[in-house]
């Protein structure tokens, strides 16, 4: 233990009257002062006791200061008090290092620089370990309390973290476009000024974000759909919709929502079932969600960067945002499990309680964001939520955050935040008069709850009086377009990377002069099996875009062929040699095929309707697709077109 003169700073007073292990009172020195939450030391017959304030009283002469016992101090641990104090312990301020030590007990270099502690005469700063972030995040404030600032501080220690160690990313769901200012310094006078208090100075962080938004960089999302991720923006009470899908589709597991689409319009299903599914998605094919050009986790999902999803002007409004968070809630965490993305990703979600609220049947959108709460942690998936109270929040997400920041709040929420605090309903009442950037803040590795004062931005706000908006808005349009082009790049790049050189077809042995060619023994070939679920398709083409007047022949020839393309390329690029030699030799031997693929990959295709077997050739099934479609013969010429469309699509 250190020596009283390390551990105590100034007396500021005595305690008096009725004492025990709980609580004291304590008379205040003259021309000494204390606030609540201030932290205090309580020193008598040899005990070193650390105590609160949750009450003052003011009288005629005398200030009178309730305090709460929060434990005894030994060898620089805190232990629970169960010897009660007596009248006549003398009150210290405690010094601001050894506070520091025993409260947060996080190392500068080890921690995220959030604030100081607010309640004390000295600057103590307080750091965030980043191990505490696996058990998830929630910070609630009412409108103008901080709650975006606060988030934005976390965001810029994290990106200087990231920078030393890239072993996680950021995704940010930004839905009222509060986070873009990261790419430029802060310019607010009164701010940089407060910095220096911090020691820090204005940065900007442009080089470490990447931008979607509607206007510059869309995040399309892909035209591939299984019956539960059509329904995963309906409740859970359309699960029958789901099933007349799944009967409708047969053995194939997804579909391209045009095909989708007609597959439902020719259907003999119930008038009402076939409208409820024709309106969803239909709705879906014009929202302008859905393309070719779909981003895909590794794209948005990048170790030592951070994602800013922009989503006002997302397609469809509020219920466009919802399907869109949880669509890419699903991917990351889909793509964890299997081990796909092998670093830690955060996922930041403003206005939580628009996804997971605490009223209403839970839906797929509420239930992904629950699963993530619950199972993220072991899987390396962490939350950071943010809501205007943590009334309006899931229950059951909130108990699994173990890390709870409250802002300005207002007065009926203080029974909720004493709970999860689980401090004094008198000291959460402070929250109702805070200043904006002021909080409560509970963390695993904090010995108690603490109140902050959240340090300065080093970044620019979005919107503030001080803010050259139009300046902000073309660097996070430059940082957009940026984006986009650093995604081009790496498709083009991995084509290159993984596409290889078709072999040659497999020429027959000469047969000898005079000797009768032997025929190939038949095979005989097994009745195709269920088809392993297809990959997602790596760059499908562009649907074509939903047009209320009927479609031309050379409108319906392209869209088949769209469709076509689209369930080749759920497959390996293997696939792709094969596909080659079918449109250059029109058909080609069994034996010959499984020169290209494994029989199992030849039965899903057969399975798939991409190819077909005659008398022992495989051929491809194009033809017959579009004669589907039609309902008339092809022509040698459109079949040709057909077969160039597919050639150009595939890069073949």
């Amino acid at each position: 233990m250190p020596s009283l003169d390390q551990i105590v700073r100034d007396r500021v007073g005595t305690i008096f009257g009725r004492a025990g292990v709980a609580r004291f009172s304590m008379h205040v020195e003259k021309g000494k002062s204390i606030q609540k939450g201030q932290f205090l030391i309580a020193v008598g017959d040899g005990r070193i006791i650390l105590s609160r304030v949750i009450d003052i009283e003011t009288r005629v002469t005398e200030t009178i200061g309730q305090c709460e016992i929060l434990g005894e101090c030994e060898d620089s641990t805190l232990k629970q008090c169960n010897k009660p104090v007596r009248a006549g312990y003398e009150i210290y301020n405690p010094s601001g290092e050894f506070l520091s030590k025993l409260i947060t007990r996080t190392t500068k270099e080890e921690g995220l620089f959030i604030g100081r502690i607010l309640t004390h005469p000295d600057f103590v700063p307080v750091y965030y370990r980043p191990k505490d972030l696996r058990v998830h995040v929630l910070v609630s404030a009412t409108t103008g309390g901080g709650k975006s600032y606060t988030l934005s501080v976390f965001i810029e220690e994290l990106i200087k973290k990231m920078r030393k160690n890239k072993n996680f990313s950021i995704i940010i769901f930004d839905v009222h476009d509060e986070y873009s200012g990261f790419v430029m310094p802060n310019q607010n006078e009164k701010q940089v000024k407060a910095l220096k208090e911090f020691n820090l100075k204005p940065e900007g962080f442009e080089n470490d974000i990447l931008i979607f938004d509607w206007e510059n960089n869309p995040p399309y999302l892909s035209p591939i759909f299984s019956p539960d991720r059509l329904m995963f923006i309906f409740s859970m009470k359309e699960l029958r919709l789901a099933l007349q899908l799944r009967q409708l589709m047969g053995e194939k597991p997804q579909m391209h929502i045009d095909e989708l689409y007609r597959l439902v319009e020719i259907s003999d299903l119930h008038f009402q079932t076939k409208q409820a599914l024709l309106t969803r998605i239909g709705s879906l094919r014009a929202s302008g969600f859905l393309s070719y050009k779909y981003i895909k986790p590794n794209e948005y999902c990048v170790p030592g960067k951070v994602t800013i999803f922009r989503l006002i002007g997302t397609p469809l409004g509020d219920l466009g945002i919802r399907f869109f968070v949880a669509d890419i809630v699903r991917q990351v965490f889909e793509e964890k499990k299997l081990g796909k993305i092998k670093h830690n990703v955060i996922l930041v979600v403003d206005e939580a309680h628009l996804f997971a609220p605490a009223k209403g049947k839970d839906d797929p959108v509420k239930e992904i964001l629950i699963r993530v709460a619950r199972e993220g942690r072991k899987m390396g998936v962490w939350l950071i939520l943010a809501t205007q109270s943590p009334r309006d929040l899931s229950d059951v997400i909130i108990i699994n955050c173990s890390t709870i920041i409250a802002l300005k709040m207002q007065r009926h929420d203080i029974s909720k935040l004493s709970q999860l605090f689980g401090i004094p309903k008198k000291l959460v009442e402070v929250l109702t008069s805070v200043s904006p950037g002021e909080c409560f803040m509970k963390a695993p590795s904090f010995t108690i709850p603490l109140m902050v004062k959240v340090r300065p931005r080093q970044s620019s706000e979005l919107k503030a009086d001080y803010v050259n908006y139009s300046e902000l808005i073309k660097k996070v349009q430059e940082v957009a377009k940026r984006t986009k082009q650093q995604i081009l790049k790496l498709r083009k790049e991995r084509v290159v990377e993984k596409k290889p050189t078709p072999p040659s077809p497999p020429q027959p042995k000469p047969t000898p002069p005079g000797k009768i060619p032997e025929p190939s023994p038949p095979r005989v070939y097994e009745t195709p099996r269920k088809p392993p679920r297809p990959r997602e398709p790596r760059y499908p083409p562009r649907p074509p875009t939903p047009t209320k007047h009927r479609r031309t022949e050379d409108e319906t020839l392209e869209f088949v062929v769209n469709i076509f393309a689209d369930q080749i390329m759920a497959y390996d690029y293997a696939v792709y040699d094969l596909i080659r030699a079918l449109l250059t030799y029109g058909a080609i031997d069994i034996y010959e095929a499984l020169h290209y693929v494994s029989e199992t990959i030849l039965d899903s295709l057969v399975a798939d309707d991409i190819i077909r077997l005659t008398d022992s050739k495989v051929m491809l099934n194009l033809d017959k697709k579009i004669e589907e479609y039609t309902g008339k013969r092809l022509s040698d010429a459109q079949l040709e077109i057909a077969k160039r469309k597919l050639k150009s699509l595939l890069n073949l």
